[in-house]
């Protein structure tokens, strides 16, 4: 449903702009929340514990569902993308 005066291609194209910016703002985040994983590995190792922390993970597993819940997000794609995330600071944290 375009705005009086625009037409459907300008609102498409402001759309895509504040797309863009959401995507630029996740990409912040996640480059935040790979420092923090880079310094919760440093903290693991001096302290001779391992990378992973099964209990930890389903906790924060269930958060995040939760949370999704909360927003109207669907839980499988929350799952799916903290999945690949949780990965990537596993593998980071294993090459520190």
């Amino acid at each position: 449903m375009s705005d009086a005066g625009t037409t459907p291609d300008e609102e498409l194209a402001a759309l895509r702009a504040v797309f863009d910016d959401v995507d630029d703002a996740i990409i912040a985040l996640l480059a935040q929340r790979q420092r923090l994983a880079d310094h919760a590995g440093i903290i693991k190792k001096n302290a001779g514990r391992g990378i992973r922390d099964d209990a930890r993970e389903a906790a924060a597993a269930a958060r995040r569902a939760g949370k999704a819940v909360d927003v109207g997000v669907d839980v499988d794609v929350v799952a799916a993308v903290f999945d690949v995330v949780v990965r990537a600071s596993r593998a980071r944290q294993l090459r520190g």
